[in-house]
């Protein structure tokens, strides 16, 4: 009798504090009320929280869309690529704010900068948004007016290099994308350090691939990624693309933001109540903006050459 009821007040106090550590641990995970606690956002309010530029920007005619302008003999930074470039206009508006530096969108959606053949290619959205972009640019060179050029574009996807597609269709379109960037990025590449274009490029953003870490939803917004995921073949595209750069002028730079969005292995979802991505395969422009600072030393480039 006095060794039971000796046990009593231990094993009441251990299932107290097993408890209060589950009430804790189900706090840090779960939506609560009240008005001290944000609410959790939805899917509708996830993607609202994307990169606003003007509506005709990615639209024919493919024309550079002004996305800051201060007259034509202010020094203009080029912005050319696909929706991974269009992702992290946030952060490039930030790293130009208060400079007085023009901004200049090229953008259509899937389109990877490229050369491409305009005898098989005429009409093309993506081949007549680079000829619109490569024309902008040798304008701005004749002019003598200071410029310079940043190439962005989900590079891995267009030489189908990712971890998981959503349907067989998506695939078929990802292999036959990788045919036309081996075909035709080359030779830009080329063009551009024959033509003493001065040019930084970036890397592309890490992407939000099922299968689902937390069980979540349909799509991981709310769940870490594994690095491996996010970057898939990540030596792989940046090798591809060191190859590439090697063609461009002295003091070509990449744009390596990947350090802020990911760690050695994982891709938070969430830091600080900050979403890191809006969709599957692009960062909110919440998280782009707060990557400004990969940007200024292009920013600072500009500057300078005037």
């Amino acid at each position: 009798m006095t060794c039971t009821r000796g046990r009593r007040p231990v094993r009441r106090a251990l299932l107290s504090a097993l408890a209060l550590a589950l009430a804790v641990s189900l706090a840090a995970i779960l939506p609560t009320t009240g008005a001290a606690v944000a609410a959790v956002p939805t899917d509708e309010q996830l993607a609202a929280d994307q990169a606003r530029t003007p509506a005709r920007c990615g639209r024919p005619p493919f024309v550079g869309c002004r996305l800051a302008w201060y007259g034509a003999q202010a020094p203009t930074l080029v912005l050319w690529g696909d929706s991974h470039m269009w992702m992290m206009t946030p952060a490039v508006r930030k790293a130009t704010a208060g400079k007085r530096v023009n901004v200049v969108l090229f953008h259509a959606g899937g389109c990877i900068p490229a050369a491409p053949d305009m005898k098989i290619y005429a009409g093309n959205s993506c081949a007549e948004t680079s000829i619109s972009a490569m024309r902008y640019l040798q304008e701005l060179d004749a002019g003598g007016r200071p410029y310079r050029l940043l190439l962005g574009s989900f590079w891995g996807a267009n030489l189908d290099r990712v971890f998981w597609y959503e349907s067989q269709e998506r695939a078929d379109i990802m292999a036959e994308r990788r045919n036309y960037t081996q075909n035709y990025t080359r030779p830009l590449f080329q063009a551009l350090g024959k033509q003493g274009i001065p040019t930084d490029v970036q890397i592309q953003g890490p992407i939000s691939v099922p299968p689902s870490d937390c069980g979540l939803g349909t799509w991981p917004f709310w769940c870490p990624v594994s690095r491996h995921r996010a970057y898939y073949k990540d030596t792989y595209v940046r090798n591809w693309l060191a190859r590439r750069m090697s063609h461009l002028r002295p003091g070509a730079r990449l744009i390596d933001y990947s350090r802020g969005v990911c760690g050695a292995t994982s891709c938070p979802a969430v830091v600080n109540g900050v979403h890191t991505w809006f969709d599957p395969y692009h960062l909110s422009a919440t998280k782009a903006t707060k990557l400004a600072s990969y940007y200024k030393p292009t920013v600072r480039k500009l500057l300078r050459s005037r």
